[in-house]
């Protein structure tokens, strides 16, 4: 019922006038059949008995009927279009505001999530035709029952055919129900497809596809994940469609049984030639009043699984919504006892890890591949909480923070940093919107000076997706790195691999003016991760991350002095940029 109202009051938001005829009609549609056939009855009866005025009252109501039935129905299904059109993007605004509203990121890299999220992208429509659909329901149903009632005041035995049109609903109920089971078990299948065949049409990815070959290999993947979802669909309405066919089957020989039962009557003159009509008419009419109405609780069911993905939504966004509403105060940060694994994972990523960050410090984390750092990263900027343990900003959990108002006092420049195809002023600007005008000092900032040089300056448009100017991988990380100096003055900069399309030289300078923009003067933290060391003996604190767990941490001097894992890695590298053996 919650998501009934809420889209009702979608629908009565998209257009209220609209709303309201298309309520009107359907209601009028209702009984236009059971009105066209009663005036035929009348007809053929007023005409045997020879009374004009009979004659022109049944001509004049069949008239009316007639006009409700067809242009009414023509008028309806535009305005019903028109209606559902206007309701789907509001869904769709409010399922994108849901997703992209969540504070944190494991609705986006949780599959069993991503499943819902993609069903319910996919089935958006159909939500929007839930209010429509109800209603249609209901008309129809009353409409069958009018003809229904019709029939019994003819004979009483012609509720026959009451059960039989009831047979073909309730084997339409449960085969979509099948349906609904296979398309969400088929889901996966449809996601990966979706992706493979993206990979095989972005520039960005296909040129390495065709670069290795590999282009055909995803295509033809892309297809083999195509068919396990088409299999599994199509099995399912093989089943439904069958089942269907024995309903519709058993409602015709019902059907017969009354043609035959009012001949009957007729023959033995108990029963006018206007009842038979009647019969005839309503009999025929009923198996389409039957249709529509399947197909309508069809629409309807098949809204019950999208609206439990849109439930889910609501439910979860209120669930891991923001929290906390204290402000975030300045000062240090420190993880306390800190263990967690990402959804659907049973091995923990990070174990009883404990560090303080304090203020006006430097810090830099170090460690192989996979052992933990863009993790950390993720936890301190709020886009995972902790399994268990605390992360504390100046003494207060950060879990009861206001995110959004600790996002604002933060700034990042992340590896996998994202090229947006817009203008230069805005790919950078919208790193912090309201100090959009002072783009160019942060590119400045950032080294990107090759900004200068463009047709259009800051407002060239960059990416060939809108015929813009497509730059190298390193000016790409510049721009994003300018992103991250447009907060004015924050308090936290995070640094997690941002200039690996650099130069030593060039990732050493950017490091050093960033260690400077943070906070006032002595008071910001920034965070450094990186796999050079040649940049992280900079920092006046190094945290070396191993298999989830804190293996070491202290300034350079103490952990060179301690001859632990960060002492090896630094000879190691060392060694290869001096050409001698360790």
């Amino acid at each position: 019922m919650k998501v009934l109202r809420r889209t009702l009051r979608l629908t009565w938001q998209a257009s209220p006038w609209i709303t309201l005829l298309v309520a009107a009609l359907v209601a009028f549609q209702s009984v236009a059949v059971a009105l066209l056939a009663q005036s035929q009855r009348w007809l053929v009866d007023a005409a045997g008995l020879g009374t004009v005025g009979g004659l022109l009252a049944a001509a004049a109501l069949g008239a009316v009927a007639y006009t409700a039935s067809t242009a009414g129905r023509t008028v309806l299904h535009s305005l019903a279009l028109e209606l559902v059109l206007r309701v789907d993007i509001l869904v769709n605004d409010e399922i994108l505001g849901l997703v992209a509203g969540l504070p944190g990121v494991e609705h986006l890299e949780h599959p069993e999530h991503l499943d819902r999220i993609f069903l319910l992208r996919r089935g958006s429509r159909t939500l929007a035709q839930l209010a429509f659909g109800l209603s249609a329901t209901v008309a129809g149903v009353i409409s069958i029952a009018l003809s229904v009632w019709l029939l019994v005041a003819v004979d009483p035995r012609l509720a026959l055919l009451a059960p039989l049109a009831l047979l073909p609903l309730w084997i339409n109920s449960r085969t979509l129900r099948g349906l609904r089971d296979a398309e969400k078990e088929a889901a996966r299948h449809g996601r990966l497809e979706e992706m493979l065949h993206r990979m095989c049409t972005d520039a960005g990815t296909a040129k390495e596809l065709r670069v290795s070959g590999a282009h055909a290999a995803i295509d033809e993947e892309a297809a083999k994940a195509w068919d396990r979802y088409a299999t599994l669909i199509s099995r399912a309405r093989v089943r439904a469609s069958s089942w269907n066919a024995l309903g519709w089957i058993c409602f015709s020989a019902g059907y017969l049984l009354v043609l035959a039962l009012t001949a009957d009557l007729a023959a033995r003159g108990l029963a006018t030639l206007g009842d038979a009509v009647l019969v005839l008419v309503l009999g025929a009419r009923l198996r389409g009043q039957i249709q529509e109405v399947v197909e309508q609780i069809g629409r309807v069911i098949h809204t019950g699984q999208v609206t439990e993905h849109y439930t889910w939504l609501h439910d979860y966004a209120a669930a891991h919504g923001p929290k906390g509403d204290k402000q975030p105060v300045s000062g240090g940060i420190t993880f306390e006892n800190v263990t967690f694994a990402y959804p659907g994972s049973k091995a923990p990523v990070l174990r009883d890890v404990s560090f303080h960050l304090r203020r006006g410090s430097v810090v830099a984390l170090v460690g192989v591949n996979g052992a933990g750092k863009t993790t950390l990263v993720k936890l301190l900027t709020g886009m995972y909480e902790p399994a268990s343990g605390t992360i504390k900003v100046d003494g207060q959990d950060l879990a009861a923070t206001d995110l959004a108002a600790w996002r604002q006092r933060t700034t990042a420049a992340f590896q996998d940093f994202v090229k947006f195809q817009l203008p230069v002023r805005h790919a950078v600007g919208i790193g912090s919107l309201p100090r959009m005008d002072h783009v160019e000092e942060a590119i400045h900032a950032a080294g990107a000076d090759f900004v200068e040089r463009l047709p259009n300056g800051v407002d060239t448009q960059l990416g060939s997706l809108f015929d813009g100017v497509d730059l190298s991988q390193g000016q790409w990380q510049r721009l994003a790195l300018a992103r991250a100096l447009m907060r004015d003055k924050p308090e936290v900069l995070i640094l997690d691999e941002p200039t690996a399309a650099l130069d030593p030289a060039a990732e050493h300078d950017l490091y050093e003016r960033f260690t400077t923009t943070t906070g006032t003067v002595g008071e910001g933290i920034t965070v450094l991760v990186s796999h050079r060391f040649s940049t992280v003996r900079m920092a006046d604190h190094i945290i070396v991350v191993a298999d989830g767990t804190i293996a070491e941490q202290g300034s350079h001097e103490e952990l060179m002095a301690r001859n632990g894992p960060y002492a090896q890695l630094f000879r190691i590298q060392a060694a290869a940029y001096s050409g001698d053996n360790c």
